[in-house]
């Protein structure tokens, strides 16, 4: 409404309005959910109509004052320019590589729950694997209804060989969303581990039909293992996975 009222007294304004509205309605949320909230490089675009808008306002400003309110204004936007381009400067310090980035974070907002899962997935890849565990359970207790996280830390004790601690975040990871694709083979393996072959056998067909294709061949294989293990009728042994 405010850019159609300005579209004659104010064009400049105006088109600097419409600007951040179409630049900022595809991810705003309000057409269609996006997936985050907001982040900086949705705003980059939308930025520029409201730089537009607001140097409209602030020559208006600069015109309707007295001359010795001018000088304050000048000192105050170059002050305000200054401060804000030493804060960024500042700022890119934390995107120097993702150990800094996801360390920052954590330091930035230690309630965020997805500050310490990307930083304990980062650790994880790192082998630094009783700093990931810690972070990532960090990131379950302040908010445990994240199958990606929990799975995480199930993956992470499946890779160390330890499928009994495992195995529960497994089954939570999975009873939060059934159609997760992350993880279950390594469900499936943990399980056949643990000599729980009907188990097996259904979260293996469960992969075959939410996992990743490329994966059936596994699967497969892992169902024929557990069906020899509960001596069902055998079948032919399908190609073992490498």
């Amino acid at each position: 409404m405010l850019a159609i009222m300005l579209r004659r007294r104010a064009p400049v304004a105006s088109f600097g309005l419409l600007w951040f509205i179409v630049a900022y309605s595809p991810v705003s949320n309000v057409l269609v959910p996006t997936g985050i909230v907001t982040a900086e490089r949705t705003l980059f675009m939308p930025s520029v109509g409201i730089v537009l808008a607001g140097a409209v306002a602030a020559l208006w400003v600069f015109e309707t004052t007295a001359r010795r309110g001018r000088a304050a204004l000048v000192a105050t936007c170059g002050l305000l320019l200054a401060l804000g381009v030493g804060k960024s400067v500042l700022r890119q310090r934390a995107w120097a590589n993702n150990d800094v980035l996801f360390d920052t974070t954590v330091r930035d907002v230690p309630t965020s729950y997805r500050a310490h899962l990307l930083r304990g997935r980062n650790l994880a890849l790192k082998q630094r694997l009783r700093e990931s565990e810690a972070e990532l359970r960090t990131a379950i207790r302040l908010f445990p209804y994240d199958a990606g996280a929990t799975v995480d830390v199930a993956e992470a004790y499946r890779r160390a060989g330890l499928c009994e601690p495992a195995l529960p975040l497994y089954e939570w990871s999975f009873a939060i969303d059934s159609t997760l694709p992350d993880g279950r083979m390594g469900y499936v393996h943990c399980l056949s581990v643990a000599g729980r072959w009907k188990d097996t056998r259904k979260q293996a067909f469960e992969g075959m039909r939410y996992g990743f294709t490329r994966e059936g061949k596994w699967f497969r294989f892992a169902i024929w293992v557990a069906d020899s293990a509960l001596g069902r009728p055998p079948r032919p042994r399908p190609q073992q996975p490498l």
